[in-house]
């Protein structure tokens, strides 16, 4: 009866060893925690915004815009859904990204539009100055 007993003290030992998190392992504690900012305009509406890189975003007519409030260490990534303009501050450490549902331009340094509206067929990508790569998102190819 003894050895009954024995064991199912071992048994909730273990299990409680087993439940109980590690003191050597990483909570989660060391990585930093991205903060989202989200803009959206009504039909008819624009809105200026200024990120804090400097890059200057007029996010169009019936669209949304989320973005880090501040910016990872090696990108800067914007997601948008709609039309925006963008003048994007050069930084060759840091590409600029934009995503949409079909497409990701990549971007070191320049202004263009990208519009990608939920209705329309087509997204279209037009460069003011400067370069831009688009990539389809369904695309495991390189670069464009």
């Amino acid at each position: 009866m003894w050895m009954a007993g024995a064991a199912a003290i071992l048994l909730f030992a273990m299990a409680a060893l087993w439940i109980q998190p590690q003191g050597n392992q990483p909570r989660g504690e060391d990585q930093p925690t991205i903060v989202y900012t989200e803009y959206s305009t009504l039909s008819g509406q624009r809105k200026l915004l200024t990120l804090s890189d400097g890059s200057r975003v007029w996010l169009g007519n019936a669209s949304k815009i989320r973005y880090p409030k501040d910016f990872e260490a090696a990108k800067r990534n914007i997601f948008l859904e709609g039309e925006a303009f963008f003048e994007v501050t050069p930084d060759s450490t840091r590409p600029f990204f934009v995503h949409t549902e079909e497409l990701d331009v990549k971007v070191l340094g320049t202004s263009f539009d990208v519009k990608n509206y939920a209705a329309d067929r087509e997204q279209t990508v037009t460069v003011t100055s400067g370069k831009v790569s688009v990539q389809p998102v369904h695309d495991s190819q390189q670069w464009i």
